[in-house]
């Protein structure tokens, strides 16, 4: 039995030697080629996590062993991708979840290589709490932008609108303190570390203390 990927590329010879009892023998030579496979490397790489909406480049980036490689073909949840028989396709989709894909190459000696790729599309939530928001004149009201999804790790929090009444807007649960009594109007965004972002907004209304 001859093994191609133990032998490795190259022209190997083999001779075959019978002899009888009577010590007659005949021989017998093979030559066997076995060609270079490709072999592939998808850029960015092999587990990505992008946001809903966003554009993702690909490239197989295939190098060819002995053979031109003449055939391109990316299988598995293909829907996103711009094209399923190109090197360099492009994935893009507004619907989170797991993307699993396959590329795989074939050469003019009909050799072949694949590899497999993750795509994860993360979508970032905000939902301020608590709400409805209900504060009294001149008293501490804490809020919370509640963040979720994502990678999880968020890298920025802006509070915008009246900010005036924070004691921080570049966090996620600032302390909102107002004297005068109305409605309020604030909104809050967020961005983890992989650039996804979202934002919410959140009326406070601003009652009287009661006076004993």
């Amino acid at each position: 039995q001859f093994s191609p990927s133990t032998a490795g590329p190259g022209t190997h010879t083999i001779t075959y030697t019978v002899v009888s009892a009577n010590g007659c023998a005949g021989v017998d030579t093979v030559y066997i080629t076995v060609w270079a496979r490709p072999t592939i490397n998808i850029l960015p790489g092999t587990n990505l996590q992008v946001c809903p909406g966003d554009t993702l480049f690909l490239d197989g980036n295939p190098t060819p062993g002995d053979g031109a490689i003449v055939t391109h073909l990316w299988t598995g949840n293909t829907a996103p991708l711009s094209a399923t028989n190109i090197q360099n396709p492009f994935f893009t989709t507004n619907t989170p979840g797991t993307y699993n894909l396959t590329y795989r190459v074939v050469d003019a000696n009909g050799c072949d290589r694949q590899q497999n790729i993750t795509i994860n599309v993360t979508q970032v939530s905000a939902n301020i709490l608590p709400n409805p928001a209900q504060a009294c004149a001149g008293i501490n009201f804490q809020l919370d932008g509640n963040p979720s999804g994502g990678t999880g790790t968020y890298t920025m929090h802006l509070w915008t609108g009246d900010i005036s009444y924070l004691n921080f807007s570049n966090i996620q649960n600032p302390v909102f303190n107002c004297n005068l009594v109305g409605s309020y109007n604030l909104m809050y965004f967020v961005t983890d570390n992989n650039g996804c972002s979202a934002t919410d907004n959140i009326t406070i209304t601003v009652s009287p203390v009661p006076i004993a």
